[in-house]
C-alpha cells in the first residue's frame, strides 16, 4: 500500500486533527479511523492533538486512540443569551418574525451571520422569504431539500454569500458555521 512507501510519514512528531468528533460520523469517520489506525502502525511515535468543541465522550474516545484527555472551560469569544416572549395574540407571528428581521440585520450591519432554528419546513421557507423582502441574503434548510442543496447552502454560508440561514433540526448536530448569532 501506499503508505508503507510513505516515507516522510515515519518523520513527523505532531498530527493535528481538528473536529476529532467526525470519527463517529458514518463513512468519514471510518476513513478518519482507518487512516489514524495506519498512521500508529507506520509511526507509534507520532503525537496526535485531537480537537473538538462538541464531543460528549471525550476521555472514551481519548482512551480508544490512547491519548490524554484535556479539557478547558476557557471561552475565548463569550456567549450572551437573552430570551424574548412572545404572547398570544400580541401581533403573534408578525412581531416574531419583524424581531428576527431586525437581529439579523443587525447582525449583518456588524459583519456577522445568523442561523436562525424553527420548527417546520414550512417555517423555514416562510421566514427566509420574508428576510428576503427585506434586503437580507438568506436561505432556508431543511431536510425536504436534497443533500446537494443543503450543501450548497452551507457553502454559501461559510464564504458570506449568505446573511442568514433559517433551519430545522437539520443543522442542529455538529455542523461548524461561520456565525456571530443563533436565534
Amino acid at each position: 500500500s501506499w503508505w508503507k512507501q510513505a516515507d516522510w510519514l515515519a518523520d513527523l512528531a505532531l498530527v493535528i486533527v481538528d473536529e476529532i468528533h467526525t470519527i463517529g460520523d458514518g463513512a468519514r469517520g471510518a476513513a478518519l479511523d482507518g487512516m489514524l489506525t495506519r498512521l500508529r502502525q507506520v509511526n507509534p511515535y507520532a503525537r496526535l492533538l485531537c480537537l473538538t468543541a462538541t464531543m460528549g465522550n471525550v476521555s472514551e474516545v481519548a482512551g480508544w486512540l490512547g491519548v490524554e484527555a484535556v479539557s478547558s472551560r476557557i471561552r475565548w469569544i463569550p456567549l450572551t443569551w437573552r430570551v424574548a416572549t412572545f404572547r398570544p395574540g400580541q401581533g403573534g407571528m408578525a412581531n416574531r418574525t419583524a424581531a428576527v428581521v431586525r437581529e439579523v440585520r443587525e447582525t449583518a450591519g456588524a459583519g456577522g451571520q445568523t442561523l436562525v432554528f424553527v420548527q417546520s419546513r414550512l417555517r423555514a421557507e416562510q421566514l427566509a422569504g420574508a428576510l428576503q423582502k427585506e434586503g437580507i441574503r438568506s436561505r432556508a434548510h431543511h431536510a425536504g431539500l436534497g443533500a446537494e442543496e443543503r450543501e450548497e447552502i452551507e457553502g454559501l454560508m461559510r464564504v458570506g454569500d449568505v446573511q442568514c440561514v433559517v433551519a430545522t433540526g437539520t443543522l442542529s448536530m455538529g455542523l461548524n458555521l461561520p456565525v456571530r448569532k443563533v436565534i
